[in-house]
């Protein structure tokens, strides 16, 4: 029997008692435990109150196709790592892909910094038109940039330094377990 409620640290679990064996991947997001099912191709999500399963991630198909939660597929999730509750990464071992999952708002914050920083430094396509900026509104454009990756760093931080073990190894004498 798999102790899901106990489950803090990521674990390899094989069940050997099933014909087709496969292993699954366990994390703790948050109050609730995740895990991937390579056989069922998702990710699920049990929630320990009330004691509930449900999908994750994934759609049971055997494709490598991204979109939303309930409609993006995997053809083997394997290797699942959770970032400060709130994004989780999984590999793909069929398609040999790394898939982020992620909330749309988070997502489009990212996203709208890395336009800042482009549009800062007017990176654009080949051939097509372009905005400059003087150097002030340039440089405010990369001020954005910063402050968003500025804040998401500090986030990681106070969750390396609160939540994982370390042990001593490495340059620094220490590195997260």
């Amino acid at each position: 029997m798999i102790d899901l409620e106990n489950a803090v640290h990521s674990n390899r679990v094989v069940d050997n008692a099933q014909d087709n064996c496969h292993p699954l991947q366990v994390r703790k997001r948050g109050p609730d435990i995740i895990f991937s099912d390579p056989t069922n191709r998702k990710i699920y999500k049990y929630i320990l109150e009330p004691a509930t399963l449900e999908d994750f991630a994934g759609s049971g198909n055997e494709n490598s196709v991204d979109g939303p939660v309930d409609q993006c597929s995997f053809r083997q999730p394997c290797r699942i790592n959770v970032e400060i509750d709130n994004v989780v990464y999984a590999t793909d071992a069929m398609s040999g892909t790394v898939i982020i999952i992620s909330s749309l708002s988070n997502t489009v914050k990212f996203l709208e910094a890395v336009g800042d920083l482009y549009r800062g430094f007017s990176v654009h396509d080949k051939g097509k038109p372009y905005e400059t900026f003087n150097l002030e509104s340039a440089l405010a454009l990369t001020h954005n940039c910063h402050v968003f990756l500025d804040e998401n760093e500090q986030a990681i931080h106070h969750e390396v330094n609160a939540n994982l073990a370390k042990t001593l190894n490495g340059p620094q004498g220490n590195v997260a377990g």
